[in-house]
């Protein structure tokens, strides 16, 4: 581990700092990290707290997608083991001084973000609905649907026009009518295993589910067995992603 506790308002060599994430002082970070444009990240450390930085090179050509793939690695990595406080891909500090009084500045209230989300994880799991099996599915619910779609076939979007919009309004209204109790039974199945959840909008019609739960350590085994049984268990009507374990990105607040 390198930790630097600089007294002067400079980074130790005066390059500007990358910040990852903040977690409490005398934490052992995770060994090969490697961080935005290949560099090293370290800490530099704060009294209580310190921060997961690396420092920039004068010419580095920083923001590629590489760089966010290597931002969000360093990030999982470190919250495998302990608790870190995530900050935003591309946050950059020209010295240590303004690192202390922009982010460091109020210690307390890091540390309570820290202390809630101790011996925690996130993982994000996003399902969709199989338009080839739920999409009959969804027609055979509605004779009034079939006769629509026999009336289209065969015809240019100008002959049928409002045929086709109604069709489409009636489909996403039957997504619309499944939606609810599916996510609503896999978040149930979930819940023995979850602290806290996140959901995020979603944009398409065969969206089931798209949530970021935080999720003990401890559970995290049983927490997976129950997703990979569901997952099973909902096939072929629905496909599950699961990303994690991952740092807890929707559950840090205070707009980091």
């Amino acid at each position: 581990m390198r930790t630097d506790h600089p007294d002067q308002g400079e980074s130790p060599t005066g390059a500007e700092l990358y910040l990852y994430g903040v977690v409490r002082a005398g934490t052992q970070l995770p060994e090969g990290l490697v961080g935005v444009v290949a560099t090293i990240p370290h800490l530099l450390e704060d009294d209580e707290l310190a921060a997961v930085v690396s420092e920039l090179p004068e010419d580095a050509d920083f923001g590629t997608p590489q760089d966010l793939v290597a931002h969000s690695a360093v990030l999982d990595t470190i919250a495998a083991v302990t608790t870190v406080l995530p900050m935003r891909f591309g946050t950059v500090l020209p010295s240590w001084q303004d690192l202390r009084e922009e982010v460091l500045a109020e210690p307390a209230g890091l540390t309570d973000v820290l202390s809630q989300l101790d011996g925690a994880v996130q993982y994000t799991v996003r399902v969709q609905y199989d338009q080839d099996v739920v999409l009959p599915e969804i027609l055979r619910e509605d004779p009034r649907l079939i006769g629509l779609q026999q009336a289209i076939a065969g015809t240019t979007e100008d002959e049928t026009r409002t045929e086709r919009i109604a069709l489409g309004e009636a489909v996403v209204a039957g997504f619309d009518s499944l939606r609810g109790p599916d996510a609503q039974e896999l978040l149930q199945t979930l819940d023995p295993f979850v602290r806290d959840l996140a959901v995020h909008e979603g944009g398409q019609a065969d969206d089931v589910l798209d949530v970021a739960l935080l999720v003990g350590r401890p559970e995290t085994d049983r927490f997976e067995e129950a997703l990979e049984a569901a997952a099973k268990r909902d096939h072929p009507r629905m496909r599950y992603k699961l990303l994690g374990p991952q740092a807890p990105y929707d559950f840090v607040g205070g707009g980091q």
